[in-house]
C-alpha cells in the first residue's frame, strides 16, 4: 500500500514537472512587471535631476508601442525621474522631419532629445523571440553621446498578453497617461515649463510660448534649448533682435550644436543678413554632415542666391539624407521650376505632398505652379488648401488673391491680399494685387 502512495506522488510530481516546462508562454516576467523593473534599474543609474525623453520604441504595433511608452513614463514618474511630455513629439518630428514610428536612430533621438532638454534619451524594442519575447531599452546620454544598454528582460509570451495586444488594437483600451501638461497644469521644473511651452508654441500661442520658455529660462538659465525655442517663438512674431539675442545665447552655451546654428541662420535669413546666413548653415552642416535640414535650409539660401547649381546640390543630398523630407522636395521643386523643368518640379511637388499632406508650402507652391501652367482650378484648390492649412501665411493669401485677379474676380482679390497685409504689413507685393484690382475694377 505505502509503495502504490508512493508512486502516486511520483506520477503527479513527474506530470507537475512537464505541465511548468510546457506551459504556454514558457518563463519570464510579465509586460507590466518588466516595465517597472526596468524603470527602476534606469532610476538606479541617473544621476538626481536626470530630465529623460522616451522618444521611440519598437513592436509589432504602434499601437503596443504607445502602449508601452506610457507606461514606462508613468513608472519612471514613480520613481521621481522627470520624463518629457511626449505629446511634443509630433510637433518636433515634423520640425526635423523625421519618423519616430518604430526603429529610431541613435542621431535622430539626440537631436529629439536636445531640443526636449533631456538629459537622457530612451528607445527600445520588444521582440518576439518564440517562447518569450524579448524586452530590451537603450539609454543614451546627450552630453557625452554615449549610449548604455539596459539588461533586456524576457516577458512571458502568454494569451494575457496576446489578449491585450489584441484590445489595444481594437481600442478597447483606453488609459489617459498622467504625466500629460496643458494649459491648467502649474509647472513645477523648467523641464515642465519647456513642455507646455512647446504645446503654446505647436498651437501657433507664440505669446504664451514665450512667457513658459521665459520661467524655464529663469530656473536654468544655463539650457542651451530654452533659448532655441524662445528664439524661435520671437521670430515668428517678427521680433528679430530678439530672436537673435536668443539664438546668439543657445550657441555661447552649446558651440556644438548643429541645431543652434541652423536656428540662428533662420534669423539672419529673415533679417536679410544672407551671407551670415550661410556662414551659420555651413557650420550646422560641419557640426552634423548628416542633417538633411540644414542641407535643404542652406540650398534654399542658395537657390535665392541665384547660386542654382549649388543648391540642387544642396537640395539633391538633403533627399539623400531624408529621402521622406517634404521640405527638401518642394524646395527642389520651387528650383526646377525656377529652370523652366516644370514637369520635374510638379513631381517634387506631388511628392511633397504625398509625404506630408499637411504641407501648407508645398500645396502653396504646387499652386503656383498650377497657375503658370494654365490650370487654373487645380491652382485654387491647392492654394484653398494651403489657407486652411496655414491661415497665417501672408504670401499664400497673396497668390490667391493674384490668381483671383487673374480670373476676374476683383472683390476677392483685394480680400485676399488685405488679408497678407494684415499678417505681414510689409509684404513685398499684396499692396500691387490691390492697386490692380481696384484699376481694373474701375475705381
Amino acid at each position: 500500500m505505502r509503495q502504490t502512495v508512493i508512486a502516486i506522488i511520483v506520477a503527479i510530481a513527474t506530470l507537475s514537472l512537464f505541465s511548468c516546462a510546457t506551459i504556454e508562454g514558457g518563463g519570464g516576467l510579465s509586460l507590466q512587471d518588466t516595465i517597472v523593473q526596468t524603470a527602476e534599474k534606469l532610476a538606479r543609474d541617473f544621476p538626481s535631476g536626470t530630465r529623460v525623453a522616451i522618444v521611440g520604441f519598437e513592436s509589432e504595433s504602434d499601437n503596443l508601442s504607445q502602449f508601452i511608452m506610457d507606461e514606462l513614463t508613468d513608472a519612471l514618474l514613480d520613481i521621481g525621474i522627470e520624463v518629457a511630455d511626449r505629446r511634443n513629439l509630433g510637433l518636433i518630428s515634423r520640425e526635423l522631419e523625421l519618423s519616430l514610428d518604430g526603429y529610431v536612430s541613435d542621431e535622430s533621438a539626440l537631436s529629439v532629445g536636445r531640443m526636449l532638454a533631456a538629459q537622457v534619451v530612451l528607445t527600445g524594442q520588444l521582440r518576439d523571440i518564440g517562447r518569450v519575447r524579448r524586452f530590451t531599452v537603450n539609454a543614451i546620454h546627450l552630453e557625452t553621446a554615449t549610449s548604455a544598454g539596459v539588461p533586456s528582460f524576457d516577458v512571458r509570451n502568454d494569451r494575457a498578453l496576446r489578449d491585450m495586444i489584441a484590445a489595444l488594437d481594437r481600442g478597447t483600451v483606453a488609459r489617459a497617461p498622467r504625466h500629460l501638461v496643458d494649459e491648467h497644469t502649474a509647472p513645477q521644473s523648467a523641464g515642465t515649463y519647456l513642455d507646455r511651452g512647446i504645446l503654446f508654441f505647436g498651437r501657433g500661442d507664440y505669446g504664451a510660448a514665450i512667457l513658459d520658455f521665459t520661467q524655464a529660462i529663469r530656473i536654468d538659465p544655463n539650457n542651451a534649448p530654452f533659448f532655441d525655442w524662445r528664439g524661435r517663438a520671437h521670430s515668428l512674431r517678427r521680433e528679430y533682435d530678439l530672436a537673435m539675442a536668443d539664438a546668439n545665447q543657445a550657441i555661447r552655451l552649446d558651440p556644438n550644436s548643429a541645431i543652434g546654428y541652423n536656428n540662428r541662420g533662420l534669423v539672419h535669413w529673415d533679417m536679410g543678413n544672407h551671407d551670415l546666413a550661410m556662414t551659420d548653415f555651413n557650420q550646422a552642416i560641419r557640426l552634423s554632415p548628416d542633417s538633411a535640414t540644414a542641407h535643404s535650409n542652406r540650398g534654399y539660401l542658395h537657390r535665392i542666391m541665384g547660386n542654382d547649381n549649388l543648391a540642387m546640390t544642396d537640395f539633391n543630398q538633403a533627399i539623400r539624407l531624408n529621402p521622406n523630407s517634404a521640405i527638401a522636395h518642394s524646395n527642389r521643386g520651387l528650383l526646377h521650376q525656377d529652370m523652366g523643368n516644370d514637369d520635374l518640379a510638379m513631381m517634387d511637388f506631388d511628392q511633397a505632398i504625398r509625404l506630408n499632406p499637411n504641407n501648407a508650402i508645398a500645396h502653396s507652391n504646387r499652386g503656383l505652379l498650377h497657375r503658370d501652367m494654365g490650370n487654373h482650378d487645380l491652382a485654387m484648390a491647392d492654394l484653398n488648401q494651403a489657407i486652411w492649412l496655414d491661415p497665417n501665411d501672408a504670401t499664400t493669401h497673396a497668390l490667391r488673391g493674384d490668381l483671383y485677379l487673374l480670373l476676374g474676380d476683383f472683390t476677392r482679390a483685394i480680400a485676399d491680399a488685405e488679408a497678407a497685409l494684415r499678417i505681414n504689413p510689409q509684404h513685398p507685393w499684396a499692396r500691387y494685387v490691390i492697386e490692380d484690382a481696384r484699376y481694373f475694377r474701375g475705381w
